[in-house]
């Protein structure tokens, strides 16, 4: 027998060669059949006929590409309904303007203008592209991943491990005391009460904001970086670009194109330190101008992901200012915010400053337009807890929307133990211990490099570090070569090969250094023997 399901998506494919050809026949079978089926699968009131009739046509005059793109019917239309009704579209087609959450639910099933069903590209087949792109990275390591070697010393991913046994005696007794009266759904829409409440005083005592941040300026969500990737599905169209600064991972290439249906434009700088000064922004100017596509936001990581250095206040209020001027998102990745450490190597370093921070309104900027994204991940090493947020002080529906996505859902465990974590007297102490414990392990690393007189570059925050462990690198292929040798030798660092927009000679990696120190002395070890260096 066929499923519920099914049975409408039959009905509907014996009816649609007909409603094709003459559109006039539409209404008939929505106002005699349909009316009660097609609410009961949107959770539209039957009351709202003429909304109905309105969603319903659209739906059936569109019918060929979403089939195209998904055989289930049912849940297309109630996912383009409900969300639609909460200002957010996500249905496997494209049209005109349809995710500007500004747009009425009305208008945008009413009058809404598609484009042409020939050159319609669907985001299910833009994230398939992503996921072939995805697979012909070399830097992804996608087998690697699947199957890792125990044995192997992990310094391409920017794990922080030095707080473990700390967050363990918080983490715990916090997400066990409560579990049992977690069991159910989420109380809040945007996340759990007490943990948007947790977050709100975070950020207030150490982000030092303009506005004081309250919870519901937050929606929390499964991660940062699905934080990020849900924002700029609900900002963005499909095939619209948002531009990054130099160098970053390819890998954000790859979450935004197949998460999000989003092109990634390269802000490209003379010197790699442009970036953090004014230089940026003729050359935000200039990549903004001859982008081939619609660009919607500017993505900025801060402190920077790959440099470990802080942006100035002035150049994040010119980067505000130009945002304003050219009507696109700031969007500020501050996933790093609380790993800053003392290095005697730099001598005036610049401190961490917030996009919270900043007086948007002395600025004459829209902070409508301004998000701060943040997680537990990095700054306290509890990325398998998959607890980020998104901060949206002045923008009510971009919330709701935000809060409606899949990936907005925390599990109880997550909420819990972040809960705890942040609601903990040792919070003051747990971050000054990690930014001590980072500055241990940058020198011990940085003592290895200047023993073997290798260079690098020296940074201030974060968890990783450049150096060109090869110096007579000349191709891809003799960096490659260096890195399988580790990988042999049981360790995994990652090429700056991988990384787009990086300006360095061949023989780069990006290595991660906020280990146990009896790990990263044993990883420095492994480097040693197997690039044949001088003990």
């Amino acid at each position: 027998m066929d499923t519920p399901t099914e049975h409408v998506r039959q009905q509907m494919l014996a009816l649609q060669p007909a409603m094709h050809l003459n559109p006039q026949k539409w209404e008939q079978p929505f106002q005699t059949a349909w009316q009660p089926q097609f609410c009961a699968a949107t959770g539209s009131p039957e009351s709202d006929r003429a909304g109905n009739r309105a969603l319903w046509v659209d739906t059936m005059s569109r019918w060929p590409h979403i089939a195209a793109a998904d055989g289930n019917c049912l849940r297309n239309i109630q996912k383009w309904a409900v969300e639609s009704a909460l200002g957010v579209f996500t249905s496997n087609y494209r049209g005109v303007e349809t995710r500007n959450m500004d747009r009425s639910w009305h208008d945008r099933t009413k009058y809404q203008a598609w484009a042409p069903a020939e050159k319609a590209e669907t985001p299910n087949a833009t994230a398939r592209a992503g996921v072939k792109f995805a697979l012909g990275q070399g830097g992804m390591r996608i087998t690697d991943r699947r199957d890792p070697d125990e044995l192997d010393i992990d310094l391409s991913t920017d794990e922080n491990c030095l707080l473990r046994e700390e967050l363990a005696d918080i983490c715990k007794p916090g997400a066990n005391s409560e579990l049992h009266s977690h069991h159910s759904s989420a109380q809040g829409f945007a996340g759990e009460p007490t943990l948007l409440g947790s977050l709100a005083k975070l950020f207030n005592n150490y982000f030092n904001p303009c506005v004081p941040v309250r919870p519901h300026h937050i929606v929390a969500g499964s991660g940062t970086n699905s934080c990020l990737v849900t924002l700029l599905y609900k900002i963005c169209d499909p095939e619209d670009g948002v531009l990054v600064p130099g160098p970053y991972w390819n890998g954000d290439e790859v979450d935004f194109r197949t998460c999000s249906s989003v092109q990634s434009v390269l802000v490209k700088t003379e010197k790699f330190t442009d970036i953090f000064t004014l230089n940026l922004i003729p050359k935000m100017e200039e990549a903004m101008d001859n982008a081939t596509c619609r660009i919607r936001a500017l993505v900025l990581t801060n402190p920077h992901n790959l440099f470990g250095q802080c942006y100035p206040q002035e150049v994040l209020e010119a980067c505000l200012k130009f945002c304003q001027r050219r009507e696109i998102h700031m969007v500020s990745d501050e996933v790093y915010a609380m790993t800053t450490f003392s290095c005697a190597e730099i001598s005036d370093p610049t401190p961490f400053i917030s996009v919270l921070s900043l007086d948007a309104g002395a600025l004459q900027c829209d902070r409508s337009r301004i998000h701060m994204i943040w997680g537990t991940s990095k700054d306290f090493g509890v990325s398998g807890c998959r607890m980020g947020c998104i901060v949206s002080q002045d923008n009510r529906e971009s919330i709701v929307g935000l809060a409606a996505s899949p990936k907005a859902q925390v599990s109880s465990p997550s909420v819990l133990s972040t809960t705890a974590l942040l609601s903990s007297p040792t919070l003051p102490l747990l971050v000054a211990l990690n930014s001590a414990r980072l500055a241990e392990s940058y020198i011990l690393i940085t003592s290895f490099f200047i023993r073997h007189r290798i260079d690098y570059i020296p940074v201030n925050a974060g968890l990783n570090i450049f150096a060109r462990l090869v110096p007579n690198a000349k191709t891809c292929e003799d960096e490659l070569d260096m890195i399988t040798t580790l990988k042999e030798n049981g360790v995994v660092v990652r090429g700056g090969g991988s990384y787009h927009g990086t300006l360095f000679e061949k023989g780069w990696v990006r290595i991660s250094f906020a280990l146990e120190e009896h790990r990263l002395q044993e990883a420095l070890h492994r480097i040693e023997t197997a690039l044949h260096l001088e003990s």
